[in-house]
């Protein structure tokens, strides 16, 4: 008789820590990692600690002498700019945060706007064989973090 009113308790003791693990202790996890992916992007930073302009690299695209964009000429697999954005090797770049890249002047100022794109989740309009896309990043800084 000891044995089941013991083995009872067990299961409600057990029924109890897992009701407590589902619906307080899961969600809160759920904000921290969310805050972690979230605090990676302001870094500017994806989830490896890599830095975002390390994770692609581009060149100028000129129409004529002038410089038109910032053509992706390689990503790394799983970076943030591939990730995020979704970008391509071959796409150019002509939009950051709806400004034209000519407004940055050169291409030096024009891939540090791209670098800081991820961090501040502008959009861009990208070229991709002969089609404007826009392109939102898909990071966390668009999720929304419940309150305590």
């Amino acid at each position: 008789m000891r044995i089941g009113f013991g083995l009872v308790s067990l299961l409600v003791v057990l029924g109890i820590m897992l009701f407590i693990f589902r619906y307080i202790e899961a969600p809160q996890i759920e904000v921290g990692q969310q805050a972690q992916q979230q605090g990676e992007q302001i870094a500017g930073r994806d989830a490896n600690g890599t830095p975002v302009y390390k994770t692609y690299k581009g060149e100028a695209f000129l129409r004529g002498n002038q410089f038109a964009g910032i053509t992706i000429t390689d990503l790394t697999p799983g970076g943030a700019m591939e990730t995020a954005y979704g970008l391509k090797v071959g796409d150019v770049v002509v939009q950051i945060g709806g400004n034209d890249v000519q407004t940055y002047g050169d291409f030096d100022s024009a891939k540090g706007q791209l670098d800081q794109a991820y961090q501040s989740n502008a959009t861009l309009l990208v070229d991709r064989d002969g089609n404007k896309l826009t392109l939102t990043p898909q990071g966390p800084l668009q999720k929304m973090i419940p309150g305590p």
